[in-house]
């Protein structure tokens, strides 16, 4: 098989970091003979990795920062990317994957065990529930990351009872992702005074997603 290309836009990846993904990315294909975390099939190394694992590295390149977040947070994690990324990146972050079918959230529990990765868990519950069943959650998410599983506005009002003061939010879109919803989540955005949208372009373009949407909650002032 041909090697990861790595994060667009963002810094090279480890070859450590690359292995474990890979070892994961092969327990979500073994697992989804019986569970459907992916509709690739469990042969197709290759495809999986272009599909699931290069975009979700453009998380790295979205947080920009020196520090790597303390706690992230992926909405609807599905198989586990890009979260998963996240927990095996950045081994002291602590990383939730939220994902609300309780057969998918056993499979990523299951898949995570085999090959190690001890810094991610995973509630099975609707991102919706997570504030108030988790309140020591509440505004306290440096990160939060989200695939296919809303508008931009929608996720921005999942994320927001989460996300913590200077934490950002980040949505995997299309190209060709309408005006409209971009327009709908700049306006919820700046009505919760969060920053001005920014995007990432992924270079080269992979299936699926092929731009990094991001949102940002000041930093409250220093008394």
């Amino acid at each position: 098989m041909a090697p990861d290309p790595g994060p667009p836009n963002t810094t090279p990846v480890s070859d450590d970091v690359r292995a474990r993904l890979d070892a994961y990315l092969c327990a979500v294909l073994d697992a989804s003979r019986r569970v459907n975390l992916t509709g690739i099939r469990a042969d197709d190394v290759e495809t999986a990795r272009r599909a699931l694992v290069t975009p979700s590295y453009a998380l790295l390149g979205g947080w920009e920062r020196s520090t790597p977040p303390a706690t992230v947070l992926d909405i609807g994690s599905g198989n586990g990317f890009p979260g998963v990324v996240a927990a095996v990146a950045w081994p002291d972050a602590r990383v939730l994957l939220v994902e609300r079918r309780k057969k998918k959230a056993a499979a990523i529990e299951r898949c995570l065990a085999s090959v190690g990765i001890g810094n991610a868990e995973v509630f099975a519950e609707d991102v919706r529930e997570t504030a108030a069943h988790r309140p020591a959650l509440r505004e306290r998410v440096d990160l939060i990351t989200a695939r296919g599983v809303g508008s931009l506005a929608d996720v921005n009002r999942l994320a927001a009872p989460l996300l913590a003061p200077g934490g950002r939010v980040l949505h995997w879109k299309a190209t060709n992702t309408p005006a409209a919803e971009l327009t709908e989540g700049d306006a919820v955005a700046q009505g919760l005074g969060w920053s001005a949208r920014r995007e990432w372009r992924f270079e080269p373009v992979p299936p699926g997603p092929s731009r990094l949407v991001g949102y940002e909650r000041p930093a409250e002032p220093s008394a």
